[in-house]
């Protein structure tokens, strides 16, 4: 089976939740999962009170909660990530990677940097390597360096964001490689997935939307103003890590810094940067005083749980791309409407015939009382094609036209059209999937008889 296969297998949607520093967590990756979309988190994120890793823990509670949840729903869950940063900075990454080989976690992100000793560790046990990318050359890169996959961190995505359009990113990287490709960036709907698979990505890449959920750690303040946020509120900088990214601009007015003179100095690490911090005497800290968040967050309008987002998205999705059944009217349905309407004029002692179409006018069933004059056959026939066809009860159609133009009744009856009560169209969905035709009695009995027998279904 292949990495996309692989990937794909179980999953309602082509989705992967975003790792997300501080905010993703035990609870949020879980349930992320019982979804049917992959959850992941960043490995940094698990540790205890002492700052120390916690990882171990971490993914045995993941693998224990997965593992109840497969058996409850008695289906699998779809796979899980585990985010390593591949920076010098990151003191935990080997001691983080022996514990992910431990545990074998089937998927891992790799971020700031290409590192194919890595690549390598997660390979001995069959996982995936799935590496951030913000253009080609560093795509290019990474898959020489062993990586499976690809994703293509387009511009508005959260945190850590490129400044390339999704089209171009997408479209540079698949002129070379057929792999697993997902695509970040300010993707929050089904719709906006649909369009990442359209653009040619296997998964969209989702995070800022489940930073206003229930099981996200994320504080108050941080989850309303993603809810009272949208791309205009978002502000691309790298004065804060040395690396372009998107945060919520009222965070980092809240820290004290004008966004005026933040946008005149390129880097924190310039002898002026101490001009932007008004009267704060030390750097905010990105992530936990300045909150990561991308553009896509329009639509987020208050805190749900994870779950509930994460089935909005997928049936919005589903909705989009699977083909859509069109109502038809089958043979037992017409059947019960035809004894349902046989049984009112067999009540009412009225002799009539009975005729059901479908939607082009075609007979499906044709009943004449014991009785119902020769003539019905052909009337019940007619009034049950030209309901079908003007999807309008054949008692409508003669008033409207009585009042209008008469003479057309003349030019519709020579066209095998009839204009008598008792023809009614039979919608299922809103759609017109056939009608009944009744024929012997007054009008209104007639149609009364076809009503009653379309109260069958």
């Amino acid at each position: 089976m292949t990495s996309k296969a692989l990937m794909l297998k179980h999953m309602a949607a082509p989705i992967i939740a975003a790792p997300m520093f501080i905010v993703s967590n035990i609870d949020l990756v879980v349930n992320q999962c019982k979804s049917g979309i992959i959850g992941s988190f960043p490995a940094l994120n698990a540790r205890n009170e002492k700052k120390e890793s916690n990882l171990d823990y971490w993914l045995n509670e993941i693998k224990r909660k997965l593992e109840r949840a497969t058996h409850h729903y008695d289906s699998c869950c779809p796979l899980y990530a585990v985010n390593q940063i591949v920076h010098k900075s990151n003191d935990r990454l080997m001691h983080d990677m022996e514990i992910i080989v431990k545990h074998e976690v089937p998927i891992v992100i790799t971020s700031l940097g290409a590192n194919e000793e890595i690549n390598n560790a997660v390979h001995s046990y069959g996982g995936i390597v799935l590496h951030d990318v913000t253009n080609n050359k560093h795509a290019q890169k990474a898959y020489q360096k062993g990586a499976d996959g690809l994703i293509a961190v387009a511009c508005g995505a959260g945190g850590h964001a490129g400044e390339l359009s999704p089209f171009a990113l997408v479209q540079e990287i698949r002129e070379w490689f057929n792999g697993p490709l997902a695509l970040s960036g300010a993707i929050s709907s089904g719709r906006s997935v649909a369009a990442a698979i359209t653009m040619g990505a296997d998964f969209a890449y989702i995070g800022s939307p489940f930073i206003a959920t229930s099981d996200a750690n994320a504080c108050d303040d941080y989850k309303r103003m993603v809810i009272d946020s949208s791309s205009e509120d978002i502000v691309n900088t790298n004065l804060f890590t040395g690396i372009n990214g998107n945060y919520l601009s009222k965070s980092i007015e809240n820290a004290g810094i004008k966004i005026s003179d933040m946008k005149q100095n390129k880097s924190l690490k310039t002898q002026n940067s101490k001009k932007i911090f008004s009267s704060k005497n030390e750097k905010p800290k990105a992530w936990s005083n300045i909150y990561g968040c991308g553009q896509g967050i329009s639509n987020v309008k208050y805190v749900q749980n994870t779950m509930s987002l994460a089935n909005r998205i997928i049936n919005e999705y589903n909705d989009i791309v699977k083909p859509k059944k069109i109502p038809f009217l089958d043979s037992k349905s017409a059947k019960k409407i035809l004894n349902a309407a046989q049984k009112k004029a067999f009540d009412s002692n009225w002799k009539v015939s009975i005729c059901i179409v479908d939607s082009a006018g075609v007979p499906l069933y044709l009943k004449r009382i014991d009785g119902a004059f020769p003539a019905s056959v052909d009337l019940a026939k007619n009034k049950a094609k030209t309901a079908a066809l003007f999807e309008k009860p054949t008692l409508d159609l003669e008033n409207a036209i009585n009042e209008l133009r008469p003479a057309l009744l003349t030019s519709l009856s020579a066209s095998g059209h009839t204009i008598l009560g008792g023809g009614e169209p039979i919608f299922i969905e809103n759609i017109c999937v056939g009608a009944i035709g009744v024929s012997g009695v007054l009008p209104e009995q007639d149609a009364e008889v076809a009503l009653n027998g379309i109260t069958a279904i």
